[in-house]
C-alpha cells in the first residue's frame, strides 16, 4: 500500500487520518528521523576524547621504554611496563614444586618463595600481594580448623577425667575385692 503525501506539505494527507486525527487502519504514519542512533552524549563523546588520548600517552610510553631499553636501562623499562599495561584481570602464578599447605613450614616456604619471585621481577607486585594475601587467609583457616580439633581433644579428655563411675561399678578395682562378696 502506498502512502499518499500532500505535494505542497509532505505531510501525509488528512484523508489518512480518521475523524480523531488518528491514522486509518492499513495507513502507517510517516517515518521521523528523530534523534540519530549511537551514543551521541556528553558521556560517550568523553569516552571517544578519553581513548584517543590514551592512544596518543601509550604511544609515547612505548617510545621511552624502547629508548629505554636501547639504552639498557631494563629496571626503568619493566617499571614503566608495569605502569603502562592493563592490570591483570585472572593472572597465574607458577611453581615448579607443589606448596604444601597443610603445615606452617609450608605455608612459611610457599610465602618466602612468593616474595623472592617479587624481588626478581618474575611477578608482578600486585599479583604477589593477592596470592599472598590468598595465602594468608588460607592459614588463617587452617589454624580455626587446628584450633577446634584441639578443643574437641580437650573437651574429651577432660570428660573422662570428671565422668562419674558408671552405676553399679565399684571404685575398687577387681583384683582388689574379696571374693564372694557384692561389692
Amino acid at each position: 500500500m502506498t502512502k499518499k503525501r500532500s505535494e505542497t506539505t509532505g505531510q501525509p494527507d488528512p484523508e489518512l487520518r480518521g475523524s480523531d486525527g488518528r491514522f486509518l487502519p492499513g495507513h502507517v504514519p510517516p517515518k521521523s528521523p528523530g534523534r540519530p542512533k549511537g551514543p551521541n552524549g556528553i558521556n560517550a563523546r568523553a569516552a571517544k576524547l578519553a581513548g584517543e588520548r590514551l592512544e596518543a600517552l601509550v604511544g609515547r610510553a612505548t617510545d621511552v621504554i624502547e629508548k629505554e631499553l636501547i639504552s639498557g636501562n631494563q629496571q626503568v623499562a619493566r617499571w614503566l611496563i608495569d605502569r603502562v599495561r592493563p592490570p591483570a584481570r585472572s593472572g597465574y602464578i607458577t611453581s615448579e614444586s607443589k606448596p604444601d599447605l597443610n603445615s606452617g613450614a609450608g605455608i612459611l616456604a610457599t610465602s618466602e618463595h612468593i616474595v623472592q619471585a617479587a624481588a626478581a621481577g618474575d611477578v608482578c607486585l600486585e599479583d604477589a600481594k593477592a596470592f599472598s594475601d590468598l595465602l594468608s587467609g588460607h592459614a588463617e583457616l587452617r589454624a580455626v580448623d587446628l584450633l577446634d580439633a584441639l578443643r574437641r581433644d580437650l573437651k574429651r579428655l577432660e570428660m573422662r577425667e570428671t565422668a562419674p563411675p558408671a552405676a553399679g561399678a565399684s571404685l575398687i578395682p577387681s583384683w582388689g575385692r574379696l571374693k564372694g562378696t557384692g561389692s
